[in-house]
């Protein structure tokens, strides 16, 4: 019988006791809530019947990876070699603010994508569209939606376009960084093993 995985996050000031109980308490109560059927009885052929015992197993199974390093993401940590470990990654906490900030920023990237749908060179009623860098002039129907000249590779935005487009991705730029000064950096554990 093989085991099954399991992978969570918890609180990274839990030192390594409390962890193991965490993990123990987490899976315990996984493994006390399965329903009957085709995985308990497997379980019970096996001899994996005490769900205490097999979350202590699972909680004493694994390491503390590099206790004197903290990944940057979890997906960092996600990637560590190994199996059964615990290693502590920086999480970002939103605040009332960051999630007012969050909103603020996903309407500017709507504006964005609105704008440069609505002024798309395929949406001009001529039907050759002169591109501004190159001078090539190319027929509407042939321009894909990412509004690039097949010649030469710019964009077919008027100098005003582009002007607009620069001014909403500086907006972007400032909200993300005002974002980001506005959210907690928090660390925690990321642990990964498997019980029976």
């Amino acid at each position: 019988m093989s085991g099954f995985g399991f992978e969570s996050t918890f609180d990274g000031n839990l030192d390594q006791k409390q962890l193991k109980n965490a993990v123990y308490n987490e899976i315990l109560m996984h493994l006390t809530s399965q329903p009957s059927g085709d995985y308990l009885s497997d379980r019970n052929e096996y001899g994996y019947n005490d769900p205490k015992r097999n979350a202590r197993g699972a909680a004493d199974r694994f390491n503390i990876v590099r206790p004197d390093y903290i990944c940057a993401n979890i997906d960092e940590a996600k990637r560590y070699p190994s199996s059964d470990y615990a290693i502590k990654y920086y999480d970002i906490e939103e605040t009332s603010k960051s999630r007012n900030i969050n909103e603020r920023l996903k309407k500017e990237l709507a504006k964005l994508e609105n704008y440069k749908k609505v002024h798309n060179a395929r949406n001009r009623k001529s039907a050759l569209v002169r591109c501004s860098y190159c001078q090539s002039k190319i027929n509407r129907e042939y321009i894909s939606d990412s509004n690039i000249c097949k010649v030469c590779g710019h964009e077919f935005y008027s100098n005003t376009d582009i002007n607009k487009i620069i001014a909403y991705k500086h907006n972007i730029a400032k909200l993300i960084k005002e974002y980001e000064a506005n959210t907690k950096k928090v660390v925690k554990w990321f642990v990964e093993t498997k019980y029976y």
